[in-house]
């Protein structure tokens, strides 16, 4: 339930770490060479949790998509530092947008019914009140 939230923090960790480090290294007069090491690990890391955060959006989305029997296709990239696949941003925001169209839909046919079941239920409710009148004056006759 909370795993992209814990995605999202661990990359907002994994910076808070590498800017803290970055600036310890040039407080201390590291080299450039050193620090351009740094900043290349830095993105490497930070690259790959964003990567997580794509493949659990993947997947949450492929779920969502086979629930709502909704044909699943996209841009897919591999990710540079696990080698595992994941959707596009573009990919991944088409398919939310159709996911959303799909339940708006869904939702729309569903509440189409209301109006009939509301006249029903004061149909009903008429014809009880015409019931217990039409008792009432034939019990006093």
């Amino acid at each position: 339930m909370f795993a992209r939230w814990r995605l999202c923090r661990k990359l907002n960790k994994t910076q808070y770490y590498w800017v803290k480090r970055r600036r310890e290294a040039k407080q201390q007069g590291k080299p450039a060479r050193e620090l351009e090491s740094l900043a290349s690990e830095a993105m490497d890391e930070i690259r790959e949790c964003r990567d997580d955060i794509r493949r659990h959006v993947t997947a949450k989305l492929e779920r969502q998509a086979i629930q709502l029997d909704l044909p699943f296709r996209g841009s897919w990239e591999q990710s540079e530092s696990t080698g595992l696949s994941h959707m596009t941003d573009e990919s991944i925001t088409a398919i939310r947008k159709i996911i959303r169209q799909e339940v708006k839909d869904r939702r729309d046919e569903r509440l189409a019914w209301l109006p009939l079941i509301g006249a029903v239920t004061g149909l009903v409710g008429v014809l009880t009140g015409l019931v217990g009148v039409f008792a009432a004056l034939s019990a006093n006759h």
